[in-house]
């Protein structure tokens, strides 16, 4: 499989991330704004980007870095790879107690998306996929489904 290593790391990272926005929001959140009231950010978003970031740049020190949650750099460009990530998308949601907000992580390489996870922390469930390699969907850590994943 292409981007094997890739892919299990952002599966483990997306889910410590997931781990670490439900214990957030048990503890309770407080809410800013980031330009305007339908902008929310919270604690939570900027630690899970920490987790993420420092993991995966740990795990791949070469590539290029782009959170919505850290400073953008223009340095990333210059990178073959650049990963994305959106720590929490929803967070709106999020704040309010819904379930539906997930974590997003994705390798583009040479500016083409060709991997990405994203992990549902509410409901437990994970899409990951490969560009040419289809995509899965993991529900309670127990069942799988596979779908076809265009190029």
């Amino acid at each position: 499989m292409l981007y094997a290593p890739e892919l299990q790391t952002a599966v483990r990272l997306a889910r410590e991330a997931g781990a670490l926005l439900l214990r957030h929001r048990a503890a309770g959140l407080t809410v800013e704004h980031k330009t305007s009231a339908d902008d929310p950010v919270t604690a939570a978003d900027r630690e899970a980007s920490a987790l993420i970031v420092a993991g995966l740049h740990a795990a791949f020190p070469g590539d290029g870095l782009l959170s919505e949650e850290e400073v953008d750099s223009p340095g990333r460009l210059r990178h073959e790879r650049v990963w994305i990530i959106d720590p929490i998308d929803g967070t709106k949601e999020f704040t309010t107690g819904s379930p539906d907000f997930c974590v997003s992580i994705g390798l583009a390489v040479r500016g083409e998306a060709v991997m990405g996870v994203v992990y549902a922390p509410a409901t437990d469930e994970l899409f990951s996929g490969v560009v040419g390699e289809g995509c899965r969907k993991t529900a309670n850590l127990s069942s799988h489904l596979r779908l076809p994943l265009s190029a």
